[in-house]
């Protein structure tokens, strides 16, 4: 049985909002759904397996619609859903009541249900969220019920508060495969990785087991590293899985080390030459880490405004002269707390607390 396994693909959420590019990314991920069915269709597939959070929040009518149409367009692939934690079936939930085109199986129940697909001899095994968290070990607990047949777990979760389940255990209770979804990084949960198929060096072939298909594209930029799809193959007697990079976003983390020499303008060249030679798919967050003199200003906006800057993050040091600060100020407060905190010693805590302290009573005495 030949299948793609996808998860987490979050239609209707719009990354980055005041983004340029906004708008763009939320489309993305319209497309690259539609995208995978293109694929199933041309590698024939049997089945499409979608393991939860297919919507970001509760599916409006018209959007359901449009999956279906594509769902319709392969009525020789089969497609089962479950729902997960961001489209859970909530009373009102669209879900409950929509018609799904014959091929599509969703398994709506909020307890373990399956379907036997006897033309396959492969049972999918599942439930849906019923509430934003569901928080029972209940995926550890299942036995299939035809030992003889391809039985896989449509599964979502994998923390405390979203069913946290146990792939060798559930792989011990008989099942041939886990089609998981939930975590955002995806990767196999019960296998090992073996050489690259030559058809395409840099796509590794893994034993089936169990796989956390993470987000179809990033969602947010903590999001990072690749993204994709994941087709396997499997039989009573042997599985495979090969995972299918997507690049129309990836988000990148970036840590630059400051020292207390910089300028903001040399600061600012670091960032232009950093984003002069990325990939025309990455999206940068910014990590500002070092020290910086106390009196260069930073211009963190600048760097904000930048075109696929997503975020900056500051955990930058001031660069005090503490030693002349308190010689110049030893008999004010300022000059007595310095001295207090550098007989205590010279711990990341206490260097951290004269810091702030130095700043907050200069800022103080600027401002009388």
């Amino acid at each position: 049985m030949k299948f793609i396994h996808i998860a987490d693909v979050h239609l209707g959420v719009v990354p980055d909002a005041g983004k340029s590019w906004s708008e763009k990314r939320a489309a993305d991920i319209w497309t690259t759904f539609t995208e995978v069915f293109a694929v199933a269709k041309k590698i024939k597939v049997d089945m499409v397996l979608i393991a939860g959070d297919l919507f970001h929040r509760q599916p409006l009518i018209r959007e359901l619609r449009e999956i279906n149409y594509i769902f319709e367009q392969v009525p020789e692939i089969q497609v089962v859903i479950v729902a997960g934690n961001h489209d859970f079936l909530s009373v009102a939930s669209n879900y409950r009541t929509f018609s799904f085109a014959k091929n599509v199986v969703f398994l709506k129940k909020n307890e373990i249900e399956s379907v036997y697909f006897p033309e396959l001899n492969t049972e999918v095994y599942g439930m849906s969220y019923w509430h934003r968290e569901e928080t029972s070990d209940v995926y550890d607990h299942i036995t299939p019920k035809r030992q003889d047949a391809i039985n896989i777990l449509l599964a979502h979760g994998g923390d405390a508060k979203h069913i946290p389940f146990s792939p060798a255990k559930i792989i011990e209770n008989g099942f041939d495969y886990i089609a998981a979804g939930h975590i955002h990084k995806g990767g196999v949960l019960e296998g090992m990785s073996v050489n690259p198929t030559p058809l395409d060096s840099n796509r590794k072939i893994t034993t089936m087991r169990a796989v956390m298909a993470g987000a179809l594209e990033p969602i947010d930029s903590n999001d990072t590293g690749e993204h994709g799809f994941w087709v396997g193959e499997i039989t009573k007697a042997f599985g495979q899985v090969q995972f299918c990079p997507l690049r129309k976003c990836q988000y990148v983390h970036e840590t630059i080390q400051l020292s207390s020499q910089m300028t903001n303008m040399a600061v600012q060249t670091i960032v232009k030459n950093l984003l002069a030679n990325r990939k025309p798919y990455e999206l940068y967050k910014i990590f500002l880490t070092g020290t910086l003199n106390a009196d260069t200003e930073l211009d963190l906006d600048w760097i904000r405004n930048q075109e696929a800057v997503v975020d900056v993050i500051c955990s930058l040091r001031q660069d005090y002269d503490y030693d002349r600060l308190r010689e110049e100020n030893e008999q004010q407060l300022l000059g007595r707390f310095i001295a207090a905190m550098q007989s205590q010693g010279e711990s990341e805590v206490y260097k951290k607390a004269l810091e702030i302290g130095v700043e907050a009573l200069l800022s103080a005495k600027l401002d009388r």
